[in-house]
């Protein structure tokens, strides 16, 4: 009998999670040349978290996913982005080697398998 209630609880789960309504968000930035990456990051972003919707309509954005690149050389974290809620409330700031490092950092986040820092 304990296999029964087990399935039709991680059934009702599954069932309730499906209808959730996925996460919206804008992404911005820049690059040390003046460039923009809001495109580059929407790539690493979509392989990271295939569940979100990324949205050019920031006043409906869940969160705000802003990455610089600061041209910082081989060996250094020049990816940095930053996470904002859609109060405009810092909830993640940090900086990685790679876009797809910042994309993973960003998800997490948006996830909440991240805590603040």
């Amino acid at each position: 009998m304990k296999p029964k209630v087990l399935l039709f609880l991680f059934s009702v789960t599954a069932s309730v999670g499906q209808d959730a309504k996925p996460l919206k968000v804008f992404v911005s930035g820049m690059d040390f040349a003046g460039g923009n990456t809001a495109a580059e990051t929407s790539v690493s972003l979509r392989k990271a978290c295939p569940a979100i919707t990324i949205t050019l309509d920031r006043d409906k954005a869940d969160f705000i996913i802003v990455r610089d690149h600061n041209g910082a050389g081989m060996g250094r974290n020049p990816h940095k982005v930053t996470v904002f809620n859609s109060a405009h409330d810092l909830v993640y700031a940090g900086a990685t080697k790679t876009v797809a490092g910042a994309a993973k950092s960003a998800c997490e986040v948006i996830a909440g398998k991240t805590a603040k820092k």
